[in-house]
């Protein structure tokens, strides 16, 4: 939820809205799989503190915080890109989104397209915000009880999903491999690896 033209949350959200609404869904299914991208895999860490062994098999793909709050780049990008939309300015929120592109494909022929594309459907929305400074875990101790195989997927170079995050959740899960991509592997250049 808060995604895409899905609805808000009053007040923004909390790990432990978004571990619900993922349980709801997963059980609505009978999902026996997850994969959790960004903000979604803080969801589904939450989830799992709850019940570790509620699924399968697990994928983290750019994990964004553990149990550490720091400089949460990801956060102040939130705000900043909600603040360009609610004005409707789509060049501001165009300049914030290629940051994410690495610098060596922003001049790629379609990147500029996609990215406008993007800040187009985003404009008259809200961008997901947090209720309040907080971490999907409280410790990487929370973890200790999931025994699903897991796959971690980092890429480097990513201010706001940094590789160390990716690299510790791999090592506090029990069965993981831990994928590292290059500058934009997940969405721009790795894509199909993934």
């Amino acid at each position: 939820r808060c995604h895409g033209g899905s609805d808000p949350i009053d007040g923004g959200w909390s790990y432990d809205d978004l571990a619900d609404d993922l349980s709801r869904v997963a059980d609505a299914f009978q999902a026996t799989q997850a994969v959790g991208l960004s903000l979604g895999a803080g969801a589904l860490l939450r989830l799992l503190t709850r019940d570790p062994g509620r699924f399968e098999r697990l994928a983290f793909l750019l994990p964004a915080t553990l149990a550490e709050r720091g400089d949460d780049l990801a956060t102040e990008r939130l705000l900043r890109l909600a603040d360009r939309l609610s004005r409707g300015d789509r060049a501001g929120a165009v300049s914030i989104l290629l940051e994410e592109v690495p610098s060596s494909i922003r001049a790629r022929q379609g990147v500029r397209i996609l990215v406008d594309r993007r800040a187009r459907q985003m404009l008259g929305t809200l961008p997901p915000f947090p209720r309040d400074a907080q971490t999907p875990l409280k410790t990487l101790r929370d973890l200790a009880g999931v025994t699903a195989p897991a796959l971690v997927v980092s890429q480097s170079d990513d201010l706001l999903h940094p590789t160390d995050v990716a690299v510790r959740l791999a090592a506090a899960l029990g069965r993981a491999e831990l994928l590292p991509l290059g500058p934009g592997g997940v969405f721009w250049t790795e894509s199909r690896r993934v």
